[in-house]
């Protein structure tokens, strides 16, 4: 019943968003809304920050964790899998090695003095 329920809301979201894909004014500069298909994805920039340093790492964390919180609270669609807790679980999968990717890219660079010019960014897509 619970599952009907679910997929009727989907359905009728479906329905009265015409299929057009959604975007929403980001609550930062640092994150990109975009909803294709249904499909919660979050891009969190961080050029801004020294990801070299302790606090610019801890920043990258907390933008991250929103990001998460946002994804997985972001779609209709994926009502069971943010209910049993998977969704939380999965972002913060692809969002990890992600994140240790760019400190170490960072700390790599710092060492050799070069400025990275690569576009700067972990994206988030359930």
């Amino acid at each position: 019943m619970k599952n009907g329920r679910i997929l009727a809301f989907t359905a009728a979201l479906a329905v009265t968003t015409g299929g057009f894909v959604l975007t929403a004014t980001p609550a930062s500069a640092e994150q990109v809304v975009v909803h294709a298909t249904d499909v919660p994805t979050r891009v969190i920039r961080y050029a801004d920050l020294d990801l070299t340093d302790k606090s610019g790492q801890k920043q990258l964390k907390r933008r991250v964790g929103t990001a998460v919180f946002d994804v997985c609270d972001g779609s209709a669609s994926y009502a069971t899998f943010q209910s049993e807790g998977f969704c939380q679980t999965a972002a913060w999968s692809q969002a990890r090695p992600q994140m240790a990717r760019a400190i170490e890219r960072a700390q790599l660079l710092a060492s050799l003095n070069v400025k990275d010019t690569e576009p700067q960014a972990i994206t988030i897509s359930l």
